[in-house]
């Protein structure tokens, strides 16, 4: 999930953890759920990997980190990794993340794009901007769909609940890959509509799924309920 955080000068700081927005601005690139962390706590990090805590009561370590693209909190307890857009992924605890990725088979112009926790299995999925999946530890091998000609580079991906994964282009279109089973698509409910700004993010729920845009317009589909979003709350700004 992508933003833009401007200071001058400011610091945040929750429980242990803090970091500084000095002068130019930080960008905000990733943020994950930290339940085996905290009780209902959440991590941000930012391009060049520092990570801030929100809502954990012990002391969170920043893995080393260059062009960061994607965060997930390891379901140890102790472990957090993040992902560089080269591939490698960094972690910091006692839980390694996956080795090397082969790039071999990448286009000139494919990059990492989203890590994504294997909910049910001690394994992880890699996705890149063109729809490559990679697969490690015990999750399922998913057959991407870096061989179809996208309309919008991949941006984002969920663990389906069910099995299987979804992937997330940034004009709204879906990919189920596995066992995920589709429930709509932005292109599929406004064909023809061009969106005021780019998708960014999805959320996974046991039936259906949030899309999250990057002015924070929200779409629900299947189960997953509309609620709101930020251009309702603040609107103009």
């Amino acid at each position: 999930m992508n933003g833009r955080l401007l200071s001058r000068l400011a610091r945040l700081s929750v429980g242990f953890t803090s970091f500084a927005l000095v002068a130019a601005s930080l960008v905000i690139v990733g943020v994950a759920e930290a339940d085996e962390l905290s009780a209902g706590g959440y991590l941000i990090t930012t391009e060049s990997g520092e990570v801030g805590a929100f809502g954990v009561g012990a002391p969170v370590a920043s893995p080393e980190g260059t062009n960061v693209v994607s965060i997930v909190a390891a379901d140890d307890g102790r472990s957090i990794w993040l992902l560089q857009a080269d591939g490698v992924v960094n972690y910091s605890g006692p839980r390694a993340a996956s080795a090397a990725i082969d790039t071999s088979s990448w286009e000139p112009n494919e990059r990492a794009t989203v890590l994504v926790a294997d909910p049910d299995d001690n394994g992880h999925w890699i996705v890149t901007n063109l729809g490559r999946v990679h697969s490690f530890g015990s999750s399922a091998a998913v057959q991407g769909v870096e061989s179809l000609a996208l309309g919008a580079p991949i941006v984002s991906a969920s663990a389906s609940p069910a099995g299987g994964l979804y992937l997330l282009g940034g004009d709204g279109g879906i990919f189920s890959l596995g066992g995920a089973t589709f429930h709509g698509s932005v292109p599929g409910i406004l064909p023809g509509v061009s969106l005021n700004q780019p998708l960014v993010a999805i959320i996974a729920t046991k039936g259906g799924y949030w899309l999250a845009a990057a002015d924070g317009g929200v779409f629900g589909f299947g189960d997953a309920t509309f609620r709101g979003s930020l251009p309702q709350l603040l609107p103009g700004v």
